[in-house]
């Protein structure tokens, strides 16, 4: 195992448990006070770092795969965000929308697509040239 993978392995240990006490938090907060506006976007948002953590690379790209993000990072980032933010109908079952585990998996699967649409621009023949 590379040094680097263990560090992510630790982190996303260290992550999960971090987002579990504060999910905890928030949904004790929200059930007494009836408001649950913050964990709702809470529990939509939380787990987006996890699939860029396991997505992650070192260098920077210079573009961004619009289709590959389009294909497949719109339509995750479509069942995370509009059950709970747009009252439209959806064009997936509620039994589908609703289902905790769907959510968590469209987030980082989302997070994973977000940061690998970034690429790295291959030098043509002119800019290894110069």
């Amino acid at each position: 195992m590379s040094v680097k993978t263990f560090f992510t392995t630790i982190f996303l240990i260290l992550y999960l448990i971090m987002v579990s006490y504060v999910e905890g938090l928030l949904r004790v907060e929200a059930q007494l006070s009836l408001e649950v506006s913050r964990y709702l976007a809470f529990t939509q948002l939380a787990y987006i770092p996890v699939g860029i953590a396991m997505g992650w690379k070192r260098k920077w790209s210079t573009s961004f795969q619009f289709g590959r993000f389009g294909m497949l990072g719109l339509p995750m980032l479509y069942i995370v965000v509009v059950p709970y933010l747009w009252r439209v109908e959806s064009f997936f079952p509620a039994f589908f929308i609703t289902n905790v585990s769907v959510g968590v998996a469209a987030q980082v699967v989302f997070g994973y697509v977000l940061i690998t649409s970034f690429t790295q621009k291959q030098k043509t023949s002119n800019e290894m040239e110069h």
